[in-house]
């Protein structure tokens, strides 16, 4: 999701997605900096999609993208989910009491639901709790082998 949409507690009055596989650069007016900004337009998900908030942020897309809307490299849609969800990562929003719920299932639950945990933050909340709680050894030490295994894997963003 980009920064922009993310501000934004509103839907979008605009959407445009790209038609084909290349990627599509498209200028966008950032409403937030006041000022135009080039986007790269790849994929097939959300980083291939541009949504505008206001009528500036419409007017401004129409105008300085008119070749690539006339060609179709560019169309305009509503978006499935007009809502525009946010999905949030495994434990990611969960309060301390949820993860102190967390911590006290079984150690093999615990184990297998660790696996889907991919969030330093969300593993560094855990261990702080886990050590107030004065949980096992074996317990904080399977919490340290996932912080240290969540650490150690390189945050490089795949492009399509």
């Amino acid at each position: 999701m980009k920064i922009n949409d993310a501000i934004h507690t509103t839907n979008p009055i605009a959407s445009w997605k790209k038609t084909i596989k290349a990627k599509v650069a498209v200028w966008t007016y950032d409403s937030i900096t006041e000022k135009p900004e080039q986007v790269i337009l790849y994929g097939d998900g959300e980083d291939s999609q541009y949504h505008a908030y206001t009528d500036v942020e419409v007017t401004f897309f129409k105008r300085m993208n008119k070749k690539a809307i006339a060609q179709g490299l560019v169309i305009e849609f509503t978006p499935e989910n007009s809502d525009l969800e946010i999905e949030y990562e495994f434990l990611a929003n969960a309060t301390d009491a949820q993860l102190k719920e967390f911590l006290s299932q079984s150690f093999l639950k615990m184990k297998k639901d660790l696996k889907k945990v991919t969030s330093e933050a969300v593993m560094v909340r855990l261990l702080r709790i886990a050590t107030e709680e004065e949980k096992s050894e074996t317990i904080l030490n399977l919490l340290r082998e996932k912080l240290s295994e969540i650490q150690a894997i390189p945050i490089i963003k795949e492009e399509e």
